[in-house]
């Protein structure tokens, strides 16, 4: 524990990512006390806790950007979730859930109808596409209702151009939590104070929910390797057999 830091105890669990470009393969790692980090209740598991930190951060970051999560939703207001049963899908659903909002969700491409169930009940005000690919924004956007926010978080960069006059298009970057100015699919996004401010109020909110059991991890499958099984994880993804589960190793 550093000088100075006052925000956390010696003993206390912690959870938080780590950019790409500065993951180490260590044991222990120093991170700021001043970044969000997410302080982990004592009946999460550590193996649940890596499910947390990255995949609800992507999914707040968001619905900030969409629907100023976390004010309370209006009256009414509905949400689409495509690709409810990823990890950012599972949480985007709970997080939406815990604000108030209506939540529609998918799970396979073949719940195309659904869109059409949503759109003959006056539609949607926004949506969250927690896939991002493969026509699933395209087929997203059709729930929208005419008169509504019209907005969509995207977890990968679109052709805009695909989206009809009035639909609102947000990239969900969660490096900006971590006051990181960062450069992805040719892109630049510039570190921003008022994300880190959400970011650590944020975290504080859900271990609250975590707590009270208003929130709950990801199912996980602890996978055997430690980080020399990473790559067979990576095959088994490919493969498909993963669904609504995250992969966990330990490396210690």
């Amino acid at each position: 524990m550093g000088d100075g830091v006052s925000n956390f105890k010696v003993g206390e669990r912690v959870g938080r990512w780590l950019l790409r470009r500065r993951l180490p393969r260590l044991e222990y790692i120093l991170v700021p006390a001043s970044l969000p980090l997410l302080r982990i209740p004592e009946d999460i598991s550590n193996e649940e806790a890596a499910t947390i930190a990255l995949a609800l951060g992507t999914a707040a970051i968001g619905l900030r950007r969409i629907a100023n999560f976390p004010e309370q939703a209006p009256l009414g207001h509905t949400i689409l979730v495509w690709g409810g049963s990823s990890s950012v899908g599972l949480y985007a659903i709970q997080l939406a859930r815990l604000v108030g909002f209506k939540v529609i969700t998918t799970a396979s491409p073949k719940n195309h109808e659904l869109i059409v169930e949503a759109s003959g009940r006056g539609g949607v005000d926004y949506v969250y596409d927690a896939i991002s690919e493969q026509g699933s924004y395209e087929a997203a956007v059709k729930a929208f209702r005419k008169y509504g926010p019209r907005r969509i978080a995207l977890v990968l960069p679109v052709d805009e151009t695909a989206f009809e006059p009035g639909v609102e298009a947000h990239f969900s970057v969660v490096s900006t939590l971590l006051g990181s100015a960062v450069s992805l699919f040719g892109r630049y996004f510039v570190d921003d104070e008022r994300d880190i401010l959400f970011g650590q109020k944020l975290y504080k909110q859900v271990e609250v929910w975590l707590r009270e059991e208003r929130l709950k991890a990801n199912p996980h499958a602890v996978r055997a390797g430690e980080l020399n099984g990473v790559q067979d994880g990576l095959k088994f993804m490919k493969e498909g057999k993963v669904s609504g589960s995250k992969l966990v190793y330990r490396i210690a």
